[in-house]
C-alpha cells in the first residue's frame, strides 16, 4: 500500500525489553486480582498460608490467571495493536498480509501458541521455547506464534 509506512520489524532486545515489562505488569495484576478474588471473594488461600495439596482452591487460582493472562495479552493487541509492554516500547502486532491489527481469531492462536502449549504438563515449557526459538534466529524475527497466526511485530511508525 503505497500510502501506508514501510513496517520495520522490531528488534529482539525491544521485544524482550517489552515482555519483561509486560511480565512485571502482569505478575502485580495476577497477585492483586487473586489476592482480591480469590481471598475476598472466593474464601480461598492464595498466598498459601493454610497448607493444602492441590485441590479445587488450586484448580481454581490457575483458571483465574489463565483467563488474566488472555485478557491481558489477547484483548489489548485485539483493540490496540500492543500490549502495555509493547506500546510503551514503540511496537505492535500488525496482520502480515495487511499491515493493520490482526482479527480476533489471529490473536487468539496466537496467544494458544504461547500459553497453550505452555499449559501442557511437563513439557509445556520446552514447546513454548520452540515456538519462540526462530524470533531469535530468523532475520524476519517471527515466531512459530506469529507464523500460524499470520502476524508480526513491527516498530510502530511515528508521525501525524
Amino acid at each position: 500500500m503505497p500510502d501506508q509506512p514501510a513496517l520495520v520489524p522490531a528488534g529482539l532486545g525491544t521485544r524482550v525489553g517489552a515482555r519483561i515489562t509486560d511480565g512485571m505488569v502482569f505478575a502485580w495484576l495476577s497477585f492483586f486480582v487473586l489476592i482480591e478474588v480469590d481471598a475476598r471473594l472466593l474464601g480461598g488461600d492464595p498466598l498459601g498460608r493454610r497448607p493444602h495439596l492441590v485441590d479445587a482452591r488450586a484448580t481454581r487460582t490457575v483458571v483465574i490467571v489463565g483467563l488474566l493472562s488472555m485478557a491481558y495479552e489477547v484483548m489489548p493487541v485485539l483493540f490496540r495493536g500492543a500490549t502495555l509492554g509493547k506500546a510503551m516500547l514503540g511496537l505492535r502486532v500488525v496482520d502480515q498480509e495487511t499491515g493493520q491489527r490482526p482479527g480476533p481469531l489471529a490473536v487468539l492462536v496466537r496467544w494458544l501458541m504461547i500459553y497453550g502449549v505452555a499449559a501442557i504438563p511437563l513439557v509445556g515449557w520446552v514447546l513454548t521455547l520452540m515456538v519462540l526459538f526462530p524470533v531469535l534466529v530468523l532475520k524476519s524475527g517471527r515466531g512459530i506464534h506469529d507464523r500460524m497466526a499470520g502476524t508480526r511485530v513491527v516498530k510502530r511508525a511515528m508521525g501525524p
